[in-house]
């Protein structure tokens, strides 16, 4: 019987670690400060709280085994009192050792959560203390140059004035839909960055949880009658249409800058997933984590699935 509990014991002992070891890294969380090297001071205190997590899990993990050790001493010394008295002793112990870890840990996070909240958006992800801030830095607003740019100034769109390649954009390998495929040349740098991320994270999730089932398509990266015409000629499109010889978006939009479009618009595949299943949060955390701004379009009165995701610029 002796026997059967030591290799109880020590199978525990080799394998309850491994779950949380191929689980953990201390830059997680920190994607955009690792693809673009703009690291923040959010990012510091990111990997400053993975660390407290790390020695959270490694502590805890072995007083747990060390309190199994000593519970294994209890039963293989049940018939001896004083052996007995001190195998609990040690689990008692061992348990305050526990408690003093996790009010550490828990310290540590707080500070960290309630030190962050002056700097950059941060919060308790509805309760989950365990995982430290969400940042989200502070994104200046793109100057505004639209109408105003009459020189005709900035990149222009593959099909106007014999332009070869646009804006040297691509969309990531996101399909389009309802546009001109070309579009995805008319993306800037920030926004092919942005949209490099946001597939990855989204594909991320895709694998972890196989119920985020859908497709991404991307309804518009600048405008069908061109990034120049709608920077410099701007037409506004009636109300509710998307018609030729008008631009989609407003003037001065984050679709219509100098270097390209800042802004990227999508809808989905299996849209009674928006809200029901978490897709919205999901999409609204990816684009976050990227660095990127969110919009959703029916917290603007839309009737269907459709939302906005942009960087370095403000506004739709």
């Amino acid at each position: 019987m002796k026997k059967i509990f030591l290799i109880v014991v020590l199978l525990a002992v080799i394998f309850l670690p491994l779950k949380y070891t191929h689980a953990f890294s201390l830059v997680d969380g920190i994607d955009a400060c690792k693809a673009t090297g703009n690291c923040t001071l959010c990012d510091v205190l990111k990997v400053a709280f993975n660390f407290a997590k790390f020695i959270f899990m490694s502590t805890a993990a072995l007083a747990l085994l060390f309190g199994l050790w000593q519970a294994s001493g209890m039963v293989m010394n049940w018939g001896n009192a004083e052996a007995v008295k001190v195998a609990k002793g040690k689990i008692m112990n061992t348990l305050l050792a526990i408690l003093i870890i996790l009010a550490s840990y828990l310290l540590v996070g707080t500070f960290i959560n309630l030190f962050s909240g002056g700097t950059f958006k941060s919060n308790f992800n509805g309760g989950e203390w365990w995982k430290g801030p969400t940042c989200e830095t502070e994104r200046p607003t793109t100057p505004t140059t639209g109408g105003q740019n009459s020189n005709g100034a900035g990149c222009k769109s593959s099909w106007e004035d014999g332009t070869e390649s646009g804006c040297r954009g691509n969309c990531a390998g996101i399909t389009t839909g309802g546009i001109k495929a070309d579009q995805c040349q008319d993306a800037s740098p920030a926004l092919v960055e942005l949209l490099n991320c946001f597939r990855s994270k989204i594909d991320e999730e895709k694998n972890k949880d196989p119920n985020f089932s859908f497709s991404l398509i991307i309804t518009s990266i600048s405008d069908d009658d061109g990034i120049k015409k709608c920077r410099t000629a701007y037409v506004p499109c009636p109300s509710g249409s998307n018609g030729q010889g008008c631009c989609d978006h407003t003037q001065n939009s984050c679709h219509y800058q100098l270097d390209g479009s800042h802004a990227a618009d999508f809808r989905i595949t299996n849209e009674w997933g928006w809200e029901t299943a978490g897709y919205k949060d999901k999409m609204k955390k990816a684009a976050e984590a990227c660095r990127g701004n969110f919009l959703d379009y029916k917290d603007e009165g839309s009737s269907i699935v459709h939302f906005h995701i942009s960087t370095g610029c403000t506004g739709k």
